[in-house]
């Protein structure tokens, strides 16, 4: 047996079980037009700052959310989830919408944030992305986009993978969908976006 193919064995298999999760996240949405509709239709409607917020590795799907709405023309800031508690929730308004991204959606740090912004006269719209749509940050969230997917799909079965995948490709769908709704140019994101290679990409197709 020759030593190579064997040591990228787990490499080939990680890039198969990424392409499943893929499918996975459209079977999952198929049928779900409202709910995806809703879920655009408030990061459209915000009238305040769109505030991606995560913890651990989905930190990462809410940093890119942030900065891709941004490339948009959207008002949007990444908040880390621990953060709420220590001061960062005063810089929530009505008019903001807060999309919480985690997983399991039970981390505890997004629940306690979602529980304490219901409670408020006028609350902001809590919007969720998750891998359970059961979960107890789903049920709180004004609209959510869930895409399970199993264990066999992490690292050891333990260390997200196959998860990140299903929240890279809901927040690609989302940003797709909200620039399509927004008609953004490819002059919109050179006025966003005017350094480095997608705005020389950007000064050639203007």
């Amino acid at each position: 047996k020759n030593p190579r193919h064997s040591m990228a064995g787990a490499f080939y298999r990680s890039l198969r079980a990424d392409q499943e999760v893929v499918a996975r996240a459209v079977c999952a949405l198929r049928g779900r037009e409202e709910r995806v509709a809703s879920f655009v239709a408030a990061l459209h409607g915000c009238g305040g700052t769109i505030l991606p917020t995560a913890l651990g590795k989905s930190a990462a799907a809410a940093i890119r959310l942030a900065s891709s709405l941004r490339a948009l023309g959207a008002r949007a800031h990444w908040v880390h989830a621990a953060e709420w508690s220590h001061g960062d929730l005063g810089a929530v308004r009505a008019d903001d919408v807060l999309v919480c991204i985690s997983n399991s959606g039970r981390t505890a740090e997004l629940l306690a944030l979602a529980v304490e912004l219901r409670a408020r006269p006028r609350p902001p719209t809590l919007l969720a992305i998750t891998g359970d749509e059961r979960s107890p940050l789903a049920q709180l969230a004004c609209a959510e986009l869930a895409c399970p997917v199993p264990s066999q799909h992490e690292i050891l079965g333990l260390i997200p993978a196959g998860s990140a995948i299903a929240q890279d490709v809901l927040v690609n769908a989302v940003v797709a969908q909200l620039a399509e709704l927004r008609r953004t140019t490819a002059a919109d994101v050179m006025a966003t976006h005017p350094g480095g290679a997608i705005g020389e990409a950007a000064r050639r197709t203007c």
